[in-house]
């Protein structure tokens, strides 16, 4: 006795699938635009302000680049009084920390401060600039 067959159906475009029964896609069109469909309703939206934050960050870098352009050795920092720091330099904003004995230095990609006292203290951390690191 043969059992009745049961139609299965594409699962992006709903038509009858002909053929092996682990099929679940018409064609290869339909497998790419259900998963790209599927991926889009996965991806996490991207914060309404990301584009003003990178602004101020990138901000934040060309002003530690200006104050001291060239690369400080390693294992040495250079120093800017606070008032000396221009007042668009927004503490609030970097890309990454680092812990030392010192305190905590703020980095923002490769360039960090730490406040101490009445000035600043820069410091390259050209580790933190990496993608890999």
């Amino acid at each position: 006795m043969t059992q009745p067959t049961q139609i299965r159906y594409c699962r992006q475009c709903d038509k009858p699938l002909h053929g092996r029964s682990d099929q679940i896609y018409c064609n290869d069109t339909c497998r790419n635009t259900f998963n790209k469909h599927k991926e889009k309703e996965t991806k996490t939206p991207p914060h309404p302000n990301e584009k003003q934050i990178f602004a101020i960050i990138r901000r934040n870098y060309d002003i530690l680049q200006r104050l001291y352009p060239w690369p400080i050795r390693p294992g040495r920092y250079e120093y800017v009084p606070r008032q000396n720091m221009p007042h668009h330099f927004n503490r609030n904003f970097f890309t990454a920390t680092h812990h030392t004995s010192a305190g905590e230095w703020f980095v923002c990609f490769d360039r960090g401060w730490m406040i101490v006292g009445d000035r600043y203290h820069l410091k390259d951390f050209p580790e933190k600039s990496s993608l890999t690191g």
